[in-house]
């Protein structure tokens, strides 16, 4: 998996935790608590309640109009995020590699300008962020001013009691609470949108290699043969193919090595035989079937495979044996 898109995982994770734990809630009690509190006020007094809710309304509305600055500025830094995280984890873990060669510093600049950039990016969305939340604060105090000066006309024009004035002014402060709370949320809330967008580009990824729905009659056991024919092959975003017109054949009963230097194919050879890819050209067939006409079951069935490097996945010992064999035996297991 390349940096980005583990990079575009674990933010996006991470941001969602936040928006569907404290955004969305927090938006649903600043939408739904005005109602309530207005359906009360509206009891003690119409017109109080009725300029008081309208000035709630503005501002929990009024800042949807910077939305799509909002948004734009979270997308835009989300992807310097990936850029800049991408190549920071890439200068880490190839650190040995860049001083062998003399580019440290060479690299160092350019983390430098991808650093500079995001940095530009995060003020900018903080710069949205703060001109929303300018706008929530100015709405609350304008609501309470307007609604403080027309109860008090009301009270001297003997309309309502002070005390009535006194409970709809300190259910006010209830009824501005929500959008005061929700303005300090509107920066993880566009921060969890734009990962969210990142993730479903992520999932709708069509995949490179499709799974074949398995032919009529291939159901029974393929002989163990494998023939490459005038194989072509280069991997996605490859400066140079990785095979040019490859034709090699292992018979059923057949033991054969591969050898060669580092990055001349032996690794290709496996993952084309797996169907983990696709030649650009030729075939690859398995007792005499193209594995395009293949499901991935039929092809991978036929295959044991042990990796250069081991991965253990979290588990007990069995657990990871069984992935070869889910239906082995206890003596099948022992012997593994």
């Amino acid at each position: 998996m390349s940096s980005p898109t583990l990079l575009t995982l674990i933010d996006g994770v991470e941001q969602l935790e936040t928006y569907f734990g404290q955004y969305l809630p927090q938006l649903c009690v600043a939408a739904l608590a005005p109602i309530g509190i207005f359906i009360f006020m509206a009891f003690l007094d119409l017109p109080l309640a009725g300029a008081m809710f309208g000035f709630a309304i503005f501002t929990l509305m009024a800042p949807a109009a910077f939305h799509r600055w909002d948004r734009a500025a979270a997308q835009a830094r989300q992807r310097s995020y990936s850029d800049y995280g991408a190549e920071f984890l890439d200068s880490v873990q190839g650190l040995g590699t860049l001083k062998s060669f003399g580019q440290s510093g060479a690299r160092a600049a350019e983390l430098t300008v991808k650093a500079h950039d995001l940095f530009r990016r995060t003020m900018w969305v903080l710069a949205t962020n703060s001109l929303s939340r300018g706008i929530t604060d100015g709405g609350i105090a304008l609501g309470a001013a307007l609604a403080l000066g027309i109860g008090a006309w009301r009270v001297v024009e003997g309309e309502i009691g002070i005390g009535v004035l006194l409970i709809v002014l300190m259910m006010g402060v209830e009824l501005f609470r929500p959008m005061r709370d929700l303005r300090i949320l509107l920066h993880q809330g566009m921060l969890g949108q734009s990962a969210a967008e990142g993730l479903f580009d992520l999932l709708g990824q069509k995949p490179l290699v499709r799974d074949a729905e398995p032919e009529e009659g291939t159901e029974v056991e393929l002989e163990p043969s494998l023939r490459f024919e005038g194989v072509n092959f280069s991997y996605p975003g490859g400066r140079k193919p990785a095979h040019r017109d490859l034709s090699i054949e292992i018979k059923a009963g057949e033991r054969i090595g591969i050898v060669g230097p580092s990055g001349c194919g032996k690794s290709s050879i496996v993952r084309l035989a797996l169907r983990l890819y696709d030649p650009d050209s030729g075939r690859v067939s398995l007792g005499g079937k193209d594995l395009r006409s293949l499901s991935f079951a039929q092809i991978r069935g036929h295959f044991a495979v042990v990796h250069q490097d081991t991965y253990l996945f979290h588990g007990t010992a069995e657990e990871n044996i069984r992935f070869g064999k889910p239906d082995a035996t206890p003596d099948e297991l022992e012997a593994a």
